[in-house]
Parts: structure tokens; sequence; C-alpha cells
């Protein structure tokens, strides 16, 4: 699986990686993951990612922007 997590924060992006990588490694499952903030938007496109986890607040962008423009097909 390939997981972005996308926070203005990272503290809260290693934490939530730190987290998923203990679960997945628990089940016995690949996991493959960018830990990334708001350049997420520059630099990629949705379709690579398999799960996306979203900060709602951010500074440049919102959480709820991102999913709009990702819905929208803009990434």
């Amino acid at each position: 699986m390939h997981i972005a997590i996308v926070d203005d924060l990272e503290s809260d992006r290693r934490s939530l990686g730190d987290l998923l990588e203990r679960y997945f490694e628990s089940v016995g499952m690949d996991l493959a993951m960018d830990v990334s903030g708001e350049a997420f938007l520059q630099r990629t496109t949705d379709s690579e990612y398999d799960l996306v986890f979203l900060d709602i607040f951010m500074k440049e962008l919102t959480g709820m922007e991102v999913a709009r423009q990702m819905a929208a097909g803009v990434l």
C-alpha cells in the first residue's frame, strides 16, 4: 500500500507515520509511505497513492481544499 501524509506540522506527520508503520508491520503488510507537507500539491498526482491523509487545518491550503482539487482531477 502506498500512503501519503499531508500535514504542515512535521511532528504530526511523523506521529501518524510511526503509528502506520507499526500497524502495517503487525499485520504483515508492505507499506510505502511519503511523509510530506503542503508540497504534495506541487509534485504529485493522487493516483500514485492508495490512501492520502489530509490535515484539515494547514497554513496555506486546507485539507478540504486539497481534497476538492483531488476530486476535480486537478492533481
